[in-house]
């Protein structure tokens, strides 16, 4: 392996630094993501239940302790139970909007490393190239096979190993973009469902009266 690196020269060994960061990467978002999921039902289920019981205070709570971004809408929502449906809507929708960014971090820098991967390869190629039609202008018919040889494998192993960081760094990507959509659906049926249990919960205390 480090034969058909040093035959790459510095670009291959630009493309392995290139791999290991988008490994780093990975691996650092996926955690958060998968982190960042809740299991919406359960999740919305028991504060529905402690809502039932007006114990909003315990609600938050519950909020504080569950990580993600579905977690701080609800406990903004619990916050603002007691106003009208477009403040309980806003508070949400603010408090989500500030998740994204943490949502989002690192993962531009994520998806530019295929492209990145894979212009080093051609990079690394055309060098190696370069270098195969020098030695020929320099050596001209006394050329050495082996030498000739080694300016290939060089342009070659360049190209491969761009590719070969290029792929599983786009199917990464693809499967943390595929994540970071479904806690976006999850962020955009809990801002619907939590406002309209608010708004009949309300409606149902009302009926009651005040809490014995």
């Amino acid at each position: 392996m480090i034969h058909w690196l040093n035959l790459g020269g510095p670009p291959a060994w630009m493309i392995v630094a290139v791999g290991l960061v988008a490994t780093v990467l990975f691996f650092e978002r996926w955690l958060y993501l998968r982190r960042a999921r809740v299991g919406l039902d359960d999740f919305l289920r028991g504060i529905f239940n402690v809502v039932r019981r007006r114990n909003l205070a315990e609600g938050v709570v519950l909020c504080d302790e569950t990580p993600g971004p579905v977690a701080r809408m609800v406990r903004a929502a619990l916050l603002h139970a007691e106003e009208d449906p477009q403040s309980i809507r806003a508070a949400m929708i603010e408090a989500g909007t500030a998740e994204l960014p943490r949502l989002e971090q690192r993962m531009y820098a994520l998806g530019a490393i295929p492209r990145v991967a894979t212009l080093l390869g051609l990079f690394g190629a055309l060098l190696a190239l370069m270098r195969l039609l020098l030695t020929l202008q320099q050596q001209g018919p006394l050329v050495h096979a082996g030498e000739l040889a080694g300016h290939m494998y060089g342009a070659l192993a360049c190209a491969a190993l761009g590719l070969a960081v290029a792929i599983p760094a786009f199917v990464g990507y693809q499967l943390l973009v595929s994540l970071l959509d479904a806690i976006l659906v999850d962020m955009e049926e809990t801002l619907s469902r939590v406002r309209e249990q608010l708004v009949r919960e309300r409606a149902r205390w009302s009926s009651e009266g005040p809490t014995p």
